[in-house]
């Protein structure tokens, strides 16, 4: 059973790399794919997605995942939802976000705002190529 635990939380880490990469990219442009994103043919409601994570970049690290918590729970309802509402909101909504944060963070720690030092960052700490 540890054996589960552990693959289901390197599971949580791997999805907060690409996260946090996927953060980056918008915020400093590494790839040129976000300043597209207005004009991608996908669906209204994957369209509107990404444009709330373009709107969810620009506010401060560690706040944001805060921010996002008390969204979720407080004005989209989660805090109806009693134990079970809370607990779900705080792992997904904050536990999570300020982890992809705080990789954001470890990032930005190393390379500053350099594109072409994250890139080498990710390659060779995380065997990420963009």
């Amino acid at each position: 059973r540890d054996t589960d635990r552990s693959r289901g939380l390197g599971d949580v880490y791997k999805r907060q790399i690409r996260e946090a990469v996927d953060l980056l990219d918008i915020e400093l442009d590494l790839t040129g794919a976000a300043e597209t994103d207005e004009n991608k043919n996908i669906s209204r409601q994957a369209q509107s997605k990404r444009m709330k994570k373009h709107k969810y970049v620009r506010q401060p690290l560690f706040w944001r995942s805060f921010a996002y918590f008390c969204y979720r729970y407080f004005l989209k309802g989660a805090c109806l939802d009693g134990k079970v509402g809370f607990i779900w909101t705080f792992l997904q909504g904050w536990w999570y976000r300020t982890l992809v944060d705080a990789k954001v963070y470890e990032i930005k720690k190393a390379c500053g705002n350099d594109k072409e030092e994250i890139k080498r960052f990710l390659k060779d700490k995380y065997n990420i190529t963009l």
